[in-house]
């Protein structure tokens, strides 16, 4: 493993389901839903300071995932 500045001391990510207020027409079909990923990590530099992020992404769009299939098949994976 290579010695780096920081490492990560705990991590999370948790996954919340959004529903779409006006739902996305695109080619690939209809998207009334997304879902959420959001990641929590904490980490330590050599001198022992603590720092915590948090990160967000969409991961349910067509566009996330460009293989050809369903969408429900896409949300499922």
């Amino acid at each position: 493993m290579a010695d780096t500045d920081i490492r990560v001391a705990d991590g999370s990510v948790f996954f919340t389901g959004v529903q779409l207020t006006h739902p996305l027409i695109l080619a690939g079909g209809v998207v009334d839903s997304v879902t959420m990923a959001t990641v929590t990590l904490t980490v330590i530099n050599r001198a022992g300071h603590r720092a915590q992020g948090i990160g967000a992404a969409m991961l349910s769009v067509p566009w996330s995932w460009p293989a050809p299939g369903p969408i429900v098949d896409r949300d499922a994976a």
